[in-house]
């Protein structure tokens, strides 16, 4: 998901690849982010959501192109690993990673000190 702020609207980007448990969560994140750019960077009140593949015209307009790019949903397998499921990583629990767990082991040997 992402947000685009055009001259007289704002648009949300909904690509098909997101993971559907996260969807809930995105948007209420995406939400609470336009509601901050309007409230102190004077964004657009107009918000439109698009969803890949089904972009409105005017969404390519406010992009400065005439229409979607000849490769415009060429997976970029570099993201692939950012995005997380939320949904099952709230099943499974909380997990400390090993960075985090060795920082906590690091800052329990320094308070011995």
């Amino acid at each position: 998901m992402f947000i685009v702020i055009g001259q007289d609207t704002i648009w949300q980007w909904v690509g098909k690849e997101l993971i559907a448990g996260n969807q809930a969560a995105y948007q209420d994140a995406a939400q609470h982010q336009i509601e901050l750019l309007q409230k102190h960077e004077k964004a657009p009140q107009k918000v439109v959501t698009v969803y890949q593949g089904r972009e409105d015209p005017n969404f390519w307009k406010c992009l400065n192109v005439p229409g979607p790019p000849k490769d415009a949903y060429r997976p970029i397998a570099d993201w692939s690993y950012l995005y997380i499921d939320l949904q099952a990583a709230k099943a499974k629990g909380p997990v400390r990673h090993t960075v985090i767990k060795q920082m906590d082991e690091y800052k329990d040997e320094v308070e011995e000190e």
